[in-house]
């Protein structure tokens, strides 16, 4: 018994080597031929062509997502200068009224006045008279 697991040991021994002899002979193989090695070369190429373009469009998406929103953030701005402008004209035009409509006070006060200084005169005159 113990002879046989020795031999079966020593056949197992002696495949591990032959496939390690393979696999190192394989690994020659593909190591000197210059149409696999270049195909490798092209493969990892690719492969890195690959990445730098999708590194590049998630780039782009952010730029995308930030544009996006630095544009709602405009929007957002210009439509509250747009209400705060027209608040400041409507505050502009009840200033401009209020004056006009002093104006037209003190213009009434003035020809009252003028009224009653010429009646007054006119008065004296009859009296002088």
């Amino acid at each position: 018994m113990a002879g046989m697991e020795e031999s079966l040991a020593r056949e197992m021994a002696k495949l591990k080597i032959t496939d390690e002899r393979s696999m190192r002979e394989a690994e020659m193989v593909f190591a000197a031929s210059d149409e696999l090695n270049e195909l490798k070369a092209r493969i990892q190429h690719a492969k890195l062509n690959k990445e730098r373009s999708a590194q590049i469009a998630e780039t782009q998406y952010r730029e995308q997502i930030e544009i996006e929103h630095d544009a709602r953030i405009d929007q957002h701005y210009l439509r509250r200068k747009e209400i705060e402008d027209q608040m400041q004209r409507e505050r502009n035009q009840k200033k401009l009224d209020d004056l006009r409509m002093n104006k037209a006070s003190i213009q009434n006060q003035i020809d009252t006045a003028k009224q009653l200084k010429a009646e007054a005169l006119e008065e004296y005159k009859k009296e002088k008279a």
